[in-house]
């Protein structure tokens, strides 16, 4: 799974606050959905997320090189 399927998956809306870390940076990024720095990760590969019922999405990528 990359990020875009989760963007594109219903659960994010333009009031979503999404935030994007790795196991070695835990944020390396939290803003809305349409930011340059989200658009950026689009097709980064997804290790994990969850999501909360106070319209906020964690998103744990994969590491550079691991397979899908």
């Amino acid at each position: 799974m990359k990020v875009e399927d989760i963007l594109s998956s219903g659960l994010v809306n333009t009031d979503t606050e999404i935030v994007i870390g790795t196991s070695e940076k835990r944020t390396y990024c939290k803003k809305r959905w349409f930011s340059e720095t989200i658009l950026k990760c689009k097709q980064k590969e997804v290790e994990k997320f969850t999501w909360q019922d106070n319209n906020m999405v964690f998103i744990s990528l994969k590491k550079e090189g691991e397979k899908t």
